[in-house]
């Protein structure tokens, strides 16, 4: 694909095609039928890739409990068959935690997953997307993100910083997106990835012109404006990309909290990746030309 002529592919027929295709609504979530309980927060851990028992990923609950309003909702992808969802409730009930396991076979990225726990949760007020590889670095990163949530002069979305094993930065705040003429379009600039973690300092909640997916606090209202920013996009980071610019355009806020510091390390993209970040590159960009992106008046916030 980085031939000329794989990029004129892209550029002239599967760029245009998909956007084409994605101006219908995004197909509606089914409520799934479970009965699942309705926290005021719950902790949405998509489990698209495989049926891997998150054991680590459910340990870091058992030294950082869930407050008494919080519960963990695991939705499990079409790859999970009926026998490993019963593997997993047995798990969740041998470590005694607050969770409900919810199949949904519709789910084969995080943002449907989250859409079928929304449609599942009608009373929930705040949903913590969390990938199954992260985990906290310390007791008390969720509270954290709940007092700047709560503090915030506009609904926000809130997010950690996100550390690799090796103590370097994933995400510390700082980014800026930018539309290019040519390939791969578009891209996301974060000053502080790969640096040091002591360089993201521990000071107030901040504010941040984009997010991270692998961690966030979101208010249900924000729930509408990502269902429609999965249309289109095959990739991590171009469904990432559009659901923080949509949900600016739309008013919402973005907050970075640093002293909320949450181990998450990035899975290598599969070689398909490279086509897919070109497509989701050319579709940000006739997006961000079409004025979608464009943002509306709100008042950025500290806590």
């Amino acid at each position: 694909m980085h031939k000329p002529s794989g990029i004129a592919i892209v550029e002239r027929q599967l760029g245009p095609l998909i956007r084409w295709l994605t101006r219908r609504a995004p197909a509606p979530v089914a409520t799934a039928a479970l009965a699942v309980p309705n926290w005021t927060l719950a902790v949405v851990v998509p489990l698209v890739e495989g049926p891997a028992l998150p054991r680590s990923f459910l340990s870091q609950f058992l030294r950082d409990r869930l407050a008494d309003d919080e519960g963990i909702l695991l939705v499990c992808g079409a790859e999970w068959a009926a026998g490993d969802v019963a593997g997993l409730q047995r798990l969740v009930g041998f470590m005694g935690l607050r969770a409900c396991v919810l199949p949904a076979p519709e789910a084969g990225e995080a943002l449907t997953a989250l859409a079928v726990a929304a449609a599942a949760m009608p009373g929930t007020a705040w949903f913590l997307l969390a990938d199954p590889a992260t985990a906290g670095a310390a007791p008390g990163w969720r509270a954290a993100l709940r007092a700047a949530a709560i503090q915030a002069r506009t609904p926000s979305v809130v997010c950690p910083t996100l550390l690799y094993e090796d103590f370097s930065i994933r995400f510390a705040g700082a980014a800026t997106f930018s539309a290019l003429p040519v390939a791969p379009y578009a891209v996301v600039q974060r000053p502080l990835a790969g640096m040091p973690a002591a360089l993201a300092d521990d000071g107030a909640p901040r504010p941040a012109a984009l997010g991270t997916l692998a961690c966030c606090l979101l208010p249900r209202a924000a729930l509408k404006v990502l269902c429609r920013a999965r249309a289109g996009l095959s990739t991590a980071f171009g469904q990432e990309t559009a659901a923080f610019l949509r949900l600016q355009a739309a008013g919402f806020g973005c907050l970075w909290v640093p002293r909320a510091r949450v181990f998450a390390p990035e899975i290598a993209a599969p070689a398909i990746g490279v086509v897919g970040r070109l497509v989701d590159g050319w579709h940000l960009r006739a997006a961000h030309a079409a004025g979608e992106f464009a943002a509306a008046p709100h008042t950025g916030t500290e806590g």
